[in-house]
């Protein structure tokens, strides 16, 4: 009878343990859970933050007209000597063949840049925080 009632009590006290430690498991996946969602809700902020910014100064630029260096190798030269910034993407803008340019520096500087047709370089935008996305692009042959 003692034998049972030992291993009756150890088999509790074991329960006991594993439901603390279930309960403990529980409540730090709750706080990740919060932290998580109070991080997800500055990034959130600061992306809708960086947006309004970045409209406003597309508004004030639109209206002043961007800064221009006097030649694109000039913009290159600056931005990389003065920020350690470098080329990272282009394209062809719909307006009258200019070029918009990214520089990202490893720093996390960026800048955006229009090369106008006749060679002439304005700094569009400026910032800080760049992130490089890995876009995970459908591979030829793929639907998607």
């Amino acid at each position: 009878m003692t034998d049972s009632y030992l291993d009756l009590a150890a088999r509790v006290s074991r329960l006991e343990h594993i439901e603390k430690w279930r309960q403990e498991a529980e409540d730090a996946r709750a706080e990740r859970r919060q932290t998580v969602r109070r991080e997800m809700l500055q990034v959130g902020a600061g992306v809708a933050i960086g947006l309004f910014v970045a409209l406003l100064g597309s508004a004030a630029l639109a209206q002043q007209g961007p800064p221009c260096a006097a030649t694109h190798a000039e913009a290159v030269t600056l931005l990389a000597d003065r920020y350690g910034e470098v080329p990272t993407g282009y394209g062809l803008a719909r307006d009258q063949g200019s070029v918009i340019e990214v520089f990202v520096s490893q720093a996390g500087s960026w800048t955006i840049v229009r090369v106008l047709p006749d060679g002439k370089t304005c700094m569009v935008l400026d910032g800080y925080g760049w992130v490089f996305v890995e876009t995970p692009w459908p591979s030829q042959g793929e639907e998607g």
